[in-house]
Order: C-alpha cells, then structure tokens, then sequence
C-alpha cells in the first residue's frame, strides 16, 4: 500500500454502516473533528451525537467508491436523473 493510499485527508461521519453524513449526493469530509461535528450540528442537530466521526484514508476512500454499495448509489441516482423530467412534464417519457 502506498504512502497516498495510507495518509489520512479527512473525517467523515455515520450513524450506521448504510447512513453517512451526506450533503446531497456528496459524501462529507471535513478537515477536522470538530469541524464535522459543527457541520453536524446544523445539518442534524437531533442526532449529532449518534454520529461515529473517523478519520479516513485515501485509499479507504478509493476502496468505498468501488465498493457494491456506490455502485447501487450510482445506478439509482441515473435511475433518478432519468426520471426527473418526466416528473416535471406528465407529456414526457421517461
């Protein structure tokens, strides 16, 4: 494993292995620990303290993106795009 691979780039956060902090679509990382939990804080004020805060490496990073997981993320979120405009025009198809 390479030096990229273990070097830590941030924390992110989780109340279950299915449930991560997310803005959107995007997964959160944050600088610091105390940055998460201020992010928390705002966007989850009722559960800031059910959330795990932990670092996270680059490569964990890059073995979470290629895990099933993302990847059913991915094929719903086309899925959604998809949708989208026939949900905004009943005359379109989707």
């Amino acid at each position: 494993m390479g030096d990229r691979d273990t070097k830590v780039i941030g924390y992110f956060a989780y109340r279950s292995a299915t449930q991560i902090a997310c803005d959107g679509n995007a997964c959160l990382l944050a600088g610091s620990r105390s940055a998460m939990r201020r992010y928390l804080s705002i966007s989850d004020p009722k559960n800031v303290d059910e959330h795990t805060i932990k670092k996270t490496r680059f490569g964990e990073i890059m073995n979470g993106m290629s895990s099933e997981m993302v990847n059913h993320a991915i094929v719903k979120a086309k899925s959604q795009l998809r949708t989208a405009p026939a949900a905004r025009n009943p005359m379109a198809r989707g």
